[in-house]
């Protein structure tokens, strides 16, 4: 879509733009419809040579959202966003995660991109992380609490996972044994936010879609949500708080929690815990440059250590990307990214 001068929209057919409307819901044309759901649009000219409309996605955009998306002046194309975190088009077409190959990226305070999930998606991130506060019944997403009027975790993410896997049988059809995770930061009381999250996965653990422990082994599912922040009693020896091992606070055990990959973690197994993480600057090293000697030392044991229990090891606060090979390369299994264009330069090994 571009922006229209006003001697374009003076040339504007009435008639045209009506066919452009119909041609969108026509069943069996390239455009949406309930029998062809993986629409890769079209454009329909509805006025002179120079003036034509683009549909992508399942949907029109909405009226007041149809130009803010891509603009075009003078024949140039000025993208915007900064990282990941200005506009893109919206609703995601499922099809456009076709081809995309998952990479170990942790895209870090996703809720705050240009769209949330799909944004981390587009990149191949396999793990996003949301910050999420108890409010009036809902757990509501933020750094800083929203109160309740702010956006949902269900709204965010819950329900359009559950749409994309229903809709594709994967979250990235390229790899399709590759789930997503999610990290869930709790900011408000532990207890209540849990039973609120446990409340809003169950659409996705009826349907068989979580990662659960069952039958004393680890069952992976095509999400794996994991609980972080209050969800954990944190000191010299951390722990989850209790529900995360009560089989009827826990339903299925499909809620896992976050390990302290720098301290005693014999409070965490495989029936609680998933991932293992720290701030890398607590955790391994503080100043610049690449990882050697006694800090290298840290890392490895510490890498070590979370994966002979079975844990995934995030560290986050790391090294500038011109560093993040190494870590890679030492089994770090994944990066806290903020510029999703920085995912591109590595080998990811996954």
């Amino acid at each position: 879509m571009r922006l229209l001068r006003k001697e374009e929209t003076d040339d504007l057919k009435a008639a045209k733009c009506k066919e452009y409307l119909k041609q969108l819901s026509k069943e069996g044309s390239k455009c949406y419809s309930d029998n062809n759901k993986d629409t890769k649009g079209g454009t329909w000219q509805v006025g002179n040579d120079d003036v034509s409309y683009h549909a992508l996605g399942n949907k029109l955009p909405t009226a007041f959202d149809a130009i803010d998306k891509v603009v075009i002046k003078d024949s140039a194309i000025e993208p915007l966003g900064d990282g990941g975190k200005g506009n893109t088009l919206f609703p995601f077409p499922t099809y456009t995660f076709n081809d995309i190959v998952p990479v170990a990226c942790h895209s870090h305070n996703d809720y705050e991109r240009d769209r949330a999930l799909f944004s981390a998606l587009s990149a191949g991130c396999i793990s996003v992380e949301a910050d999420i506060w108890p409010n009036a019944g809902k757990l509501n997403v933020g750094h800083s609490n929203p109160g309740s009027g702010g956006q949902t975790l269900q709204d965010l993410y819950l329900n359009p996972l559950k749409s994309l896997i229903d809709e594709r049988k994967a979250v990235f059809p390229k790899k399709p044994s590759q789930g997503l995770y999610l990290l869930v930061d709790f900011k408000g009381n532990g207890d209540q936010t849990w039973d609120l999250l446990i409340q809003a996965l169950a659409p996705l653990r009826s349907a068989g879609y979580l990662s659960s422990y069952d039958g004393g082994s680890f069952k992976q599912g095509l999400v794996t949500v994991i609980a972080s922040g209050n969800a954990i009693i944190d000191g010299t020896v951390p722990e989850p708080i209790a529900k995360a091992n009560d089989n009827a606070a826990n339903p299925g055990r499909a809620l896992f929690v976050d390990a302290r990959v720098n301290k005693d973690m014999s409070k965490f197994s495989v029936s609680n815990a998933f991932f293992a993480s720290a701030n890398f600057k607590d955790a391994v090293k503080s100043g610049g440059g690449a990882v050697s000697g006694g800090d290298l030392t840290k890392l490895r044991s510490q890498v070590s250590a979370a994966h002979a229990k079975g844990f995934k090891v995030r560290y986050w606060d790391i090294l500038g990307k011109d560093h993040w090979q190494q870590l890679i390369d030492e089994g770090v299994d994944l990066l806290n990214v903020d510029n999703l264009q920085d995912v591109a330069s590595l080998n990811w090994n996954i």
